[in-house]
């Protein structure tokens, strides 16, 4: 018994930590509404913004710069450069969506767009060739399409590229985010 107790001893048992909730998400004192609310009287729009996205930047430490921002019919963009931008972009954009919607919801009354080297550009490029090569296989099978998930804007440029086919029509199915696009001949 005394050999067990001395092996059980030499050996340290493997404890699991149990997560336990948090009561509260605390948020950082940099992102309070009321400091937002001050530099809105402060300064232009285009100011904000970059006060903004230069503090997410900081508190990201990612080695991303704002290349600069340009106002067009009250739309700004945001273009980012940097080394670390492929983490800003995520898969498929998805990141740069939800930087665009948390920066929107921190600059109240302004539609933001963040793009870095032209990704969204290219990336609604490669959503319309894949609408007209899929297209193009239900024209010839009679086959219906179903694409995989997509964001809403990406559906939308989907939707678009096919409305120009006159024997096709698309169908959005399914909840979000899981939502897709059904491409079909029109009966």
């Amino acid at each position: 018994r005394e050999k067990e107790k001395r092996t059980q001893e030499k050996v340290p048992k493997e404890t699991k930590k149990i997560r336990e909730p948090k009561e509260k998400a605390e948020k950082p004192e940099n992102f309070e509404k009321k400091e937002f609310e001050k530099k809105e009287n402060e300064g232009s729009i285009e100011n904000q913004l970059r006060a903004v996205i230069k503090e997410f930047i900081v508190a990201s430490k990612l080695n991303v710069n704002i290349k600069n921002i340009q106002n067009r019919n009250g739309r700004y963009i945001v273009n980012l450069e940097g080394k670390d931008i492929r983490y800003l972009i995520g898969e498929k954009g998805t990141t740069l969506n939800s930087l665009e919607y948390l920066i929107g919801t921190m600059v109240k009354n302004v539609k933001v767009v963040i793009d870095s080297n032209g990704y969204k550009n290219k990336r609604e490029e490669s959503l319309r060739a894949l609408a007209r090569k899929k297209g193009e296989k239900v024209l010839e099978t009679g086959n219906s399409i179903k694409l995989n998930p997509m964001s809403a804007r990406e559906r939308k440029i989907i939707h678009e590229e096919i409305s120009f086919m006159k024997e096709l029509e698309t169908q959005s199915v399914g909840e979000e985010p899981k939502r897709c696009l059904v491409i079909k001949k029109k009966r």
